[in-house]
């Protein structure tokens, strides 16, 4: 059949949760008959056989077969009236049920009374704290339970068991279930363990919400569907009993008032006294007769029997059925063996079991009761306020009591068989189809209402025209609520009401639908249709009537059927992953204005649990986080807190794990749990939060030396994280130390410092100011022993610093004196290349070592001197920290190596400082420093090594694929023979320095060795920077009045060559020190740091030994000099050069001296107009001054294009691939010209200022080619391009502050004067035609040198024709004499210096008068209007012109044109407008 299915294993799971409620009621001699195998009650008889009928099929509302496995069922006991003895033998009346003689019975009775003043709210609040009550007696039994195992958080989990496959499905479809392997699916835990196992107060909570039916008004679950009447062959009067039992459970009688026995009406509240008006009475009746095979009648007894039920089954129907018991009876005719094992069915019922905790969850229907609390509305009889879910009370005083021995003393296997065949036959043949029945009539009525037309605009007037819902029902309880007052709504077309009368709807005061309305029908409709297993069904019809819910603000009712409409919408999917989130259901119910409540809704708690369960079972968990943290809320209930464990670990299960929100959410159940006083489970789940958020130490724990682990490097990316861990591992401490578990305290407590190494400073955490006081408390607390024996304790348990103070790879050997510890630092490329400029430039070829700087770090050390071990100690703390007893262990054979560490060391806050260790080794040998020990807070006791990081392996190809480490490398020190030690003190040179200042210090040298040193060398980082002039030299050298000089010099651009320290005989001795003079001029602004490299080596010249250090300079700014080029208007110079001088920074005056320049083919000359003041310029700070300068070329220059001719052979051979080394370019003469003070002048070619100099033009040359050429490397420029540039020039100023006590200069290199010219022009082209090598790398650089040098100074062609025009700008001239003749010079400049140019001038005649009274007249020139001529390089030529004007004006003189040509090269310029005044002195002039 195209219909035809199974319950989904999820459905199975949940089905016995919300299975149909049958109601017992049995005779009282049934009780005694019962008593003598400790059964209480028919109930208690049939309980464990709940779930004992298997394989039935169902039939669906549309007659399609569903398959349930098994079919559960709930039995719960109803009391007998007080009334019952005189309604059966005609006595007085008396109480037979609450007449007890027991204390047990008397409490009952007293707390009953108690809870009938009581309110729901209140009952579900005692019923938590009862939960609650038992979890905190068990839960020290659970977590010590021998074998138990927790979680264990993986980084990389994924559930084992997700979504089952449709394989899977099918299999359980098809295939019965035993309990054990359904739970074992069900309860798929974390990595393959239960769930109920690893967390059992969740298993008793769950078990315990759904074991509590109560019935309620907006929930037909747990009304019931069918009644079991009960009595025995031997009662006296059975059918007059029997007619009794059926007028109690009448449609009139079942739930009316005082129908009841004691017990109920003393627990009923004000919502169970209105229990007839919407509790529907319509249930299956069924009669058990149970025959006593103990009573001894054998045969003829049960004939009798027989024919007793026969009038049974005649007199009231089909519903009937015969049982025979207790065939194992001692006193039975013919008794049965007692069936095996027959007492463990009844364990998990009997109302005296406690909750001690189990693994094994109870079934469902569990009568399993809690531990009593007998108080406002929970008695000894039974926790639940609802009499039909507790066992039955004794009957009578005489009655024997029920002990709590082993169950079934009287029943065989025959019994056992005959109980199961009952209950199959009462649901196969009785309850199943009356079931089937009220479905589809109700259906069938469902869905006229929802076609029929009245149906639907009822429906939709109730939507837009309903009334507030304050209509009364058919309730007998006057008012507002009686049916003659009721005039709202009344009965709806087509409602599935099975009786008949008056119908009534809402009513808003008592707070409930009758059972007669349309709702409270359709309601029980789905509820019928979720019992079958109809669940498509029910989703629709708990929507629909959903929307009447809402509609009339029964906000209750809308809450539990939409909880039932997502839960059916789950349950109807047999797969997942699941089509939608049923959540959205949950949620939805919850968005409803219910009063607010201090507790957890146990409604909302049920449906949760309910859904929580079926996503266990489906494998889809994805929505259950969301749902438990909903239904937790904000209460401090136990539950609360299970709920949210609950909701970790379903993080935990998601198809990406959230394992961060797992410890979210385990933090906030520690915190519940925490509250509500149950500290073992809070400890729990701090412990499981904090192994998520575990970072990996930079120190292993424990007092062993630590291994550095490269698997688990500190992760700077998780500083984030440390407040939750500080958090989490604080709270354990505290917990830990509360109750005693000080070594617990102590590891949680050092946990904190995990990670806080990547905290920045000021970071704050709760208690973090504080902790270390309580460490010390609890360290402290670890008990009266003696500190050997509290360290070995510490020491076994593996508990030490997480974080190192010390950092073992900062770890250095100092061989100098302790205060010259920054002496080497640097960066290492720096080292290398002051060692290969030593080596290149500083060594014959023939003599040249192979290295100098020893590779890797080899550390020697000379015997008997004391060296020392640099340590860096840092603070993890935002406190202060002590360290005590620092102790160094080495390799060494002891009394060979003498160590003295201090033994107090205090840090401040974040403090990292340098310790200084001295060490002395008495005799040659090599050593290693392997770990230190010292005491933390001067309490615990650490150990960490000094070895550095393991080097990871790539050698072999296991290597590649498994990460392999070598071993870690400790400190290592070679002791060796003496040699001498060099120190070099600094002290005289200061830390600021101003821009361009010169400083001349004395540099301390001193030779702190055994043995004497010669040949000192030294190199400097920057060459600019540091000049060691000779002994009787002075920097600034005055000098006689000249106007210029030539300076006769090398041409080469030198490297950065060594200089040669002057000492006395070339040796220093061994203990002596000597001063040497030293130039320092700051010629950068900025920080930087200057680093020398001393080269030197003992007296028997064996080794070269070498000194580092180095210096951190701040060169502040001082002036701000710009120069302004212009051509000059006078023919007897080329340029006039302004330089704007400006005082930015220096605080006081200051006085520039001198302006000198040096060019090789320019010459600078004060103005002609210039005479030599006192000072060039006395500037204050902000202040600023012009000078101004004429630069004109010099003739028949030496060495100038020698220079460039060196630069073009250069480069061609480099571009052709030769060698480049085998020429330098000779030398140049450089010309001098000064602009000088009288007060004071410097004599420029002084050694040590002219070598200053040019030590500075070089280094700006190497920066000028760098930029120009970025792909020629800077260590060939030497071999490519001259010193100076033929068409440049450099300005020194020198200046002074006086009232600063400083002086210094400012120097200007390669300032253009001239034309450029392109030199590279052939160069350029025969490179182009040859190939730039195989790979397309090489052509890509060959391809970019040569568009560089394209743009060089080489090889950028500019316009070397300059045309100054020369000429009166006023002429006055008497025009009565007759025309006015004026002469105008054309001076033609060739601005280049290398190619001379013929030039053509074309001059034209045109009226060019502008402004003038008189009319314009023609302005011709006189003579030719062509000029030609040529002009040698840096030469210029003057050609003449005359204008003929006939009248006064203003005319414009620009009209006219040059056109040059060279050998390759063709430019022209054009001439610019110019004014001239003409005016006439005559006579007859006209006044303006």
């Amino acid at each position: 059949m195209s219909g035809e299915r199974n319950l989904s294993v999820h459905a199975r799971a949940i089905s016995g949760y919300l299975c149909p409620v049958v109601q017992c009621l049995n005779t009282p001699e049934l009780d005694t008959i019962l008593a003598r195998s400790n059964i209480d009650n028919v109930a208690h008889l049939l309980a464990p056989f709940h779930s004992s009928v298997e394989k039935l099929t169902v039939r669906s509302a549309n007659l399609d077969p569903i398959h349930f496995n098994k079919f559960n069922l709930h039995f719960t006991i109803r009391n007998l009236p007080k009334t019952w003895n005189a309604i059966t033998q005609g006595t007085p009346a008396t109480s037979t049920h609450t007449h007890h003689s027991s204390p047990t019975a008397q409490s009952a009775s007293q707390s009953g009374a108690a809870a009938s003043n009581t309110t729901q709210q209140e009952r579900d609040e005692l019923f938590l704290d009862h939960i609650a009550q038992s979890i905190a007696t068990s839960v020290d039994t659970w977590i010590n339970q021998t074998g138990r195992e927790e979680l264990t958080v993986r980084k990389h989990f994924r559930p084992k068991h997700t979504f089952p496959d449709d394989e899977q499905q099918q299999q359980h479809q098809q295939q019965p279930t035993s309990s054990t392997e359904e739970g074992e699916l069900e309860d798929e835990g974390w990595q393959g363990r239960p769930l109920d196992r690893l967390t059992p107060w969740y298993a008793l909570l769950r078990d315990e919400v759904f074991r509590r039916r109560d019935m309620i008004p907006h929930d037909t679950f747990n009304w019931p569907v069918a009644c079991v009447l009960a009595l025995s062959t031997s009662n006296p009067d059975p059918l007059n009993a029997l007619a009794a039992l059926w007028d109690l459970t009448s449609p009139e009688k079942l739930f009316a008032p005082n129908a009841a026995g004691a017990g109920a009406g003393a627990q009923q509240g004000d919502e169970q006294s209105h229990k007839h008006e919407w509790a529907n009475p319509e249930v299956l009746r069924y009669i058990v007769l149970v025959h006593d095979y103990g009573v001894g009648t054998g045969r003829d007894g049960w004939e009798d029997a027989q024919t007793l039920h026969e009038t049974i089954r005649k007199t009231y129907g089909s519903h009937t059925a015969l049982l025979p018991l207790f065939s194992a009876s001692p006193t039975a005719m013919n008794p049965q063996p007692r069936a095996r094992g027959v007492g463990a069915l009844w364990e998990p019922f009997s109302s005296s079991s406690s909750s001690s905790p189990s693994n094994n969850p109870p079934a469902s229907s569990s009568q399993q009761g809690l531990t009593p609390t007998v108080g406002l509305g929970v008695s000894s009889a039974g926790l639940l306020p609802d009499h039909t879910t507790t066992p039955a009370p004794p009957l009578s005083p005489t009655k024997p009591s029920i002990g709590t021995g082993d169950k079934g003393l009287e029943l065989s296997d025959e019994d056992i068989v005959s109980l199961k065949l009952l209950l199959r036959e009462f649901v196969s043949q009785s309850l199943v189809p009356f079931l089937e029945r009220g479905v589809r009539v109700g259906n069938q009525q469902f869905v006229q209402s929802k076609r029929s037309i009245g149906g639907r605009l009822f429906s939709a007037g109730r939507k837009y025209f309903g009334s507030s819902g304050t209509s009364g029902g058919t309730g007998t309880g006057g008012g507002a609520g009686s049916a003659g007052s009721s005039t709202g709504n009344s009965s709806r077309t087509g409602s599935p009401v099975s009786g008949t009368g008056a119908l009534g709807g809402w009513n808003a005061v008592k707070g409930f639908y009758p059972h007669q309305a349309q709702e409270s029908q359709t309601r029980r409709l789905a509820d019928l249709a979720f019992m079958l297993g109809d669940f498509k069904l029910a989703a629709e019809v708990y929507e629909q009537v959903s929307k009447d819910y809402r509609s009339d603000k029964a906000w209750k009712y809308y809450s539990s059927a939409c909880r039932m409409a997502g839960l059916s919408h789950l349950l109807n999917h047999a797969s997942a992953p699941l089509l939608h989130n049923p959540d959205l259901a949950l949620e939805q119910a919850n968005q409803v204005p219910l009063p607010p409540s201090g507790t957890v809704d146990l409604d909302a708690l049920k449906a949760t649990l309910l859904y929580y369960e079926a996503y266990r079972a489906v494998g889809d968990w994805r929505a259950a986080p969301s749902g438990l943290v909903r239904a937790a809320g904000e209460s401090d209930e136990v539950a609360s807190a299970i709920l949210l464990e609950q909701a970790a670990i379903a993080d935990l299960h998601l198809p990406m794990p959230s394992r961060r929100k797992f410890a979210f959410h385990m933090a906030m159940a520690a915190t519940r749990y925490e509250k509500s006083g149950i500290k073992s489970l809070s400890r729990r789940c701090l412990s499981q939060a904090a192994s998520v958020y575990y970072l990996p130490s930079s120190a292993s724990p424990g007092s062993i030396v630590p291994t550095f682990s490269p698997r688990h490097l500190p992760p700077p990316g998780q500083t984030g994280w440390t407040a939750i861990r500080s958090h989490l591992h604080h709270s354990l401490a505290q917990q830990s130390y509360n109750v005693g578990q000080n070594l617990s305290a102590v590891e949680h407590f050092l946990n904190l410092l995990v990670g806080i190494e990547h905290r920045s400073f000021g970071y704050k955490n709760d208690g973090e100011e504080s902790w270390l006081e309580d460490f010390g408390l609890a360290w402290e607390a670890l008990g009266q022993v003696s500190v050997e024996e509290r360290d070995r304790v510490v020491r076994e348990r593996g508990v030490g610093l997480p974080v190192r103070v010390f950092e073992a790879k900062s770890a250095k050997i100092r061989v100098m004196q302790s205060g010259e510890m920054e002496s080497g630092e640097g960066d290492a490329e720096v080292w290398t290349k002051l060692e290969k400029d030593v080596l290149e430039f500083g060594f014959e070829k023939s003599k040249r070592p192979a290295a100098l700087l020893q590779g890797g770090i080899v550390n020697e050390v000379v015997v008997g001197e004391t060296f020392y071990l640099e340590l860096t100690a840092r603070n993890p703390l935002d406190s202060p920290l002590a360290i005590g007893g620092l102790k160094i262990d080495t390799d060494a054979k002891e009394g060979t190596v003498i160590i003295e560490p201090p033994q107090e060391i205090e840090l401040e806050p974040r403090q990292s400082q340098k310790i200084y260790v001295p060490v002395r080794a008495t005799t040659l040998t090599n050593f290693s420093f392997t770990s230190l020990s010292y005491r933390f807070s001067d309490l615990l006791p650490c150990t960490e090594s000094l070895s550095g990081p393991p080097k990871r392996l790539f050698a072999t190809r296991d290597q590649l694929h498994t990460p392999t480490y070598a071993p870690s490398k400790a400190l290592a020190v070679t002791v060796r023979t003496p040699i001498p030690v060099l120190v070099v003190s600094f002290d005289e040179l200061p830390e600021t320095l101003y821009a361009g200042e010169v400083r001349m210090v004395n540099l301390e040298i001193t030779n702190a060795g055994q043995v004497p040193l010669v040949d000192l060398n030294c190199v400097c980082s920057h060459p600019s920077f540091a000049f060691f002039p000779s002994q009787q030299s002075t920097f600034y050298t005055p000098i006689s009045a000249e106007s210029s000089s030539t300076i006769r010099i090398s041409n080469q651009l030198s490297p950065n060559t060594p200089f040669s320290i002057p000492l006395e005989q070339n040796t220093l001795q061994a203990g002596t020190s000597v001063k040497v003079p030293v130039v320092f001029r700051a010629d950068m602004q900025g920080r930087h740091r200057f680093s020398w490299l001393f080269v030197f080596q003992g007296n028997d010249r064996t080794e070269f030994l070498t000194f580092k250090t180095s210096r951190l300079v701040e060169i502040l700014p001082s002036l701000h000099i710009q120069p302004i080029l212009r051509l000059s208007p006078s023919p007897a110079s080329s340029y006039s050069i302004s330089l704007h001088v400006q005082n930015d920074a220096l605080p006081s005056e200051v006085v520039v001296h001198q302006i000198s320049s040096v060019s090789a083919q320019w010459l600078c000359r004060p103005l002609d107009s210039f005479t030599a003041p006192d000072a060039l310029g006395t500037l204050k700070q902000g202040h600023s001054t012009i000078v101004v300068l004429s630069a004109s070329p010099v003739p028949d220059t030496e060495g100038a294009r020698e220079g460039t001719e060196f630069a073009v052979r250069k480069l061609d051979a480099l571009l052709q691939g030769k060698d480049v080394t085998t020429s330098t370019p000779g030398e140049t003469v450089l010309h001098h010209g000064v602009l000088y003070s009288k007060a004071s002048s410097v004599e420029i070619q002084a050694p040590s200022l002219l070598s200053s100099i040019t030590r500075t033009h070089g280094q700006l040359r190497h920066r000028s080619l760098s930029g120009q050429l970025p792909t020629v490397s800077q260590s060939i420029h030497h071999n490519l391009f001259p010193l100076f540039n033929a068409r440049s020039i450099d300005l020194i100023v020198f200046w002074s502050a006086p009232a600063l006590g400083i002086q210094g200069h400012h120097h200007l290199a390669d300032i253009p004067l001239g034309a450029g010219s392109n030199a590279l022009v052939k160069v350029l082209e025969t490179a182009e035609q040859k190939a730039g090598g195989l790979y397309a790398e090489s052509q890509r650089e060959r391809s970019m040198l040569l568009a560089s040098l394209r743009r060089s100074e080489l090889g950028v062609e500019e316009n070397p024709a300059a045309v100054l025009q020369v000429v009166d700008e006023v002429v006055d001239h008497d025009f009565s004499t007759g025309p006015s003749v004026i002469k105008v010079d054309f001076v033609v400049r060739n601005l280049s210096s290398i190619e001379a140019f013929d030039y053509t001038l074309s001059l034209q005649s045109s009226d060019g008068s502008t402004g003038s009274i008189l009319p314009p007249t023609k302005l011709p020139y006189a003579g030719l209007l062509t000029r030609t001529g040529t002009v040698p390089p840096l030469s210029s030529t003057v050609t003449g012109a005359f204008l003929w004007i006939a009248r006064p004006g203003t005319y414009e003189l620009g009209d006219w044109r040059v056109d040059a040509t060279s050998r390759s090269s063709k430019w022209s310029r054009a001439g610019t407008r110019k004014p001239l005044l003409v005016r006439d002195l005559g006579e007859g002039a006209i006044k303006q």
